[in-house]
């Protein structure tokens, strides 16, 4: 389907409420992210940040989940925004 790691581990709930998909063009921008994530996680957005497929994910940043961007296909994309359902995307 596209979704989870492809370690086996299945894909994490969305979360409810508001969900911002942040997508982050490579790990050394996730430190910038922290002060984002952590005001709409106080004003009650969640926040989804992807980043490139292919390498081990780092740490997330405060109060978000953390995924690999999904595979640049219909089906896997498709997957991927049903499993989710971004309110809003941030690119």
């Amino acid at each position: 389907r596209g979704l989870g790691s492809g370690r086996g581990e299945p894909e994490p709930a969305r979360p409810d409420g508001l969900l911002l998909w942040i997508h982050a063009d490579g790990p050394d921008r996730l430190p910038a992210l922290v002060p984002v994530t952590e005001r709409l996680a106080l004003d009650g957005v969640g926040t989804l940040v992807t980043l490139p497929g292919g390498a081990a994910l780092p740490p997330a940043p405060a109060e978000a989940i953390l995924r690999p961007a999904p595979v640049d296909r219909p089906g896997p994309a498709a997957a991927f925004l049903n499993h989710w359902r971004p309110d809003a995307l941030l690119w």
